[in-house]
């Protein structure tokens, strides 16, 4: 079970991102499995530069953009997966 609106949020976020970052570079895919326990698992995939690791975890912090973001051209305020995070992770969990 899921909440459709958080579903929508969380994945347009996503793929607004890839879009943004990654669509020149080759195919954005998006693919979904069903695990154990009746659980689907949805998956981006993108061809772009990706992070550094070190990155990883901040990416997810409300605010924060890589080093390699910051240029006008394209644009955001870093919110896009912070927004991801709370429409997928259970309340209170960080």
């Amino acid at each position: 079970m899921a909440n459709e609106a958080y579903l929508l949020r969380a994945l347009s976020n996503l793929l607004r991102n890839a879009f943004r970052y990654a669509a020149e570079s080759g195919p954005i895919t998006v693919s979904a499995r069903r695990e154990d326990g009746g659980q689907v698992a949805i998956t981006v995939t993108d061809c772009g530069p990706g992070l550094p690791e070190s990155e990883l975890e901040d990416v997810f912090a409300p605010f924060y953009r890589p080093e390699t973001a910051r240029t006008r051209e394209t644009g955001g305020a870093g919110l896009g997966l912070a927004i991801v995070r709370t429409c997928v992770e259970p309340a209170g969990v960080q």
